[in-house]
């Protein structure tokens, strides 16, 4: 298939959806070579002109002559779409992962904010001539659009006669692209440079989205130590991009979602029950959600990654413009289950406040080891999440509180295998920073040190460890059923709403699985008392109470003999 230099090509209104397969050009047939950056002559050229960091790597993918051609497929983006074709021919196999193993026709979507960029590397400052293709629908209008290289920018046309443009110096080159004058429909499909610049170049490849930056927090060895409590403080760094960073612990996800201003957004708080593909196991073992620390929050779940509950509708941070949160996971052990409850640091009250508690069955888990870890990742396709270019960075400190409210502090955070475009390191503050994203890539990494602070921070004063074991309104049975009546011992403040659910099964906290229910108004004052007649049929029962401080479940269901 012959390709024709800046050419624009003209889309029929019938087919023009059709995709076909074409062969890989250029350096396309070119595997990325791993090179360290210390070989290699030049800077990084982004904004600011700095050296290549310290045992960084790169992913090049050299150009034969002196000719890059630059397509989706090489390409990072932000905010288009892009066109889905199959794999270009020839495509060696360690750039096809990079892609997931896709290759794409266009770009198309533009928009103010939409950008598309490139990073290569050049051996020589020097000249080159660039020039566009793309796709529209009629020769009415040239699309045109303007490319950025370092602080200048140029203006590109598809008139067929390119434009030059210059590298300032030898190294690491960004070229962004952005829209012009753009006719309805345009679809971007390659860019093409040319020149003595070129000679030696190639493109710097990484992976469409970065992986996941994965990390473990470690303890000081102390044998007779059993966390009860994590606590961990996390800042989120600024972006251009967004990333979701909850902290992992044995049950799941917990935490939020950053912005690219570093704010956090949105609180995950889910339980697994079971996998994709697999039968639902006996009602029992499903986890399943006790309390919330919101009227607005809502018992619920999810089932697009396995089957499980959590807790949706409400936002803590909702508006919240600090870069710092605060968050705790509490392990309590009941028997067959073990309990999880998740708090957070409410900046304006100054205090620990719950979220979510659930229970999870302990099956085959029946370990007494508790620790936690955290990640920083994007999640998205490659047709729909190609900014693996974005560098994304959370730091941390943590903490375990065992049931003395003996505190002690994490020391490092545990290493990860590479090479990948991802890194871990101790900032200036002594925290540790943990991120992913851009074109350089670093080798595996060792632990690193989360170094000590001088004094308890106040968050982990006594004062506030009780907090951590608390929750904004509670119900549980003051006694076995008798003679057809059960009186529940409730906890809370203003009018409530505490509704009865029974039946012959034991349909744990799920609302929906219950065969009948009765609702009761009550009005809540601190600790108070409430009797209710069982109906016949009521061989098990479970409480809920919905109070204006929160929601919550009967730990445990009763049953009427």
């Amino acid at each position: 298939m012959k390709w024709m230099l800046s050419r624009i090509v003209l889309l029929a209104s019938a087919g023009c959806g059709m995709v076909l397969a074409v062969p890989a050009l250029d350096q396309q047939k070119v595997d990325p070579v791993l090179v360290e950056t210390k070989d290699l002559a030049g800077k990084v050229h982004a904004g600011e002109t700095v050296a290549f960091p310290e045992g960084s790597l790169l992913y090049l993918q050299h150009a034969p002559g002196e000719r890059l051609y630059l397509s989706v497929d090489e390409s990072f983006d932000s905010g288009l779409d892009a066109k889905v074709m199959p794999l270009r021919e020839g495509t060696p196999v360690q750039a096809a992962q990079m892609n997931g193993s896709k290759s794409f026709a266009s770009l198309g979507g533009w928009g103010e904010k939409s950008e598309v960029r490139w990073h290569v590397y050049l051996p020589q400052a020097g000249k080159a001539t660039v020039k566009l293709e793309c796709a529209v629908a009629a020769q009415d209008e040239l699309p045109s659009m303007k490319l950025t290289l370092g602080s200048k920018t140029y203006e590109l046309t598809t008139d067929g006669n390119g434009t030059e443009v210059a590298f300032t110096g030898p190294g690491l080159h960004q070229l962004t692209l952005t829209a012009a004058s753009l006719p309805e429909g345009t679809q971007f499909k390659a860019m093409v440079l040319e020149g003595e610049a070129l000679k030696g170049a190639a493109v710097a490849r990484a992976r469409w989205r970065p992986g996941a930056a994965h990390g473990r927090f470690q303890l000081p060895d102390e044998n007779d130590f059993q966390p009860e409590i994590w606590v961990v403080e996390q800042e989120g760094m600024a972006s251009t991009e967004s990333c979701y960073a909850p902290i992992t612990t044995p049950f799941g996800y917990f935490g939020s979602s950053r912005t690219p201003q570093g704010h956090a957004r949105g609180m995950n708080f889910s339980l697994w029950s079971f996998g994709r593909g697999q039968q639902e196991p006996e009602l029992k073992t499903l986890s399943h959600l006790l309390a919330i620390g919101s009227a607005k929050g809502k018992f619920s779940g999810f089932s697009h990654e396995g089957t499980g509950v959590k807790v949706r509708g409400w936002d803590p941070f909702e508006g919240s413009t600090s870069r710092v949160q605060r968050y705790a996971v509490r392990k309590q052990d009941a028997g067959e289950y073990w309990i999880w409850s998740g708090y957070f640091w409410d900046f304006d009250q100054q205090g620990w406040h719950l979220f979510g508690k659930a229970k999870q069955w302990k099956g085959r888990k029946k370990g007494e080891g508790f620790g936690v870890g955290t990640f920083v990742e994007v999640p998205g396709p490659p047709h729909r999440q190609r900014s693996g270019d974005v560098k994304r960075e959370c730091r941390y400190r943590a903490w375990a509180i065992d049931s003395n409210n003996k505190v002690l502090a994490a020391t490092h955070l545990a290493g990860e295998k590479g090479p990948a475009n991802r890194w871990r390191y101790t900032t200036q503050e002594g925290q540790v920073a943990l991120g992913m994203g851009g074109v350089l890539h670093y080798p595996a990494f060792a632990a690193v040190q989360i170094r000590p602070q001088e004094k308890l921070p106040a968050f982990l004063q006594e004062k506030h460890l009780g907090e951590l074991r608390q929750q904004p309104c509670s119900v549980s049975l003051a006694g076995k059923a008798d003679q057809g009546e059960v009186t529940f011992k409730l906890q809370g403040t203003g009018d409530a709403v505490l509704t009865l659910y029974y039946g012959e099964q034991d349909a744990l906290s799920f609302a929906e699985r219950w065969k009948h229910s009765s609702r009761h108004e009550v009005k809540l004052d601190g600790a108070s008392e409430l009797k209710l007649p069982l109906p016949a049929g009521a061989k098990f029962y479970r409480a809920l109470l919905e109070a204006p401080e929160g929601k919550a479940w009967m730990e445990e269901s009763g049953q009427q003999e």
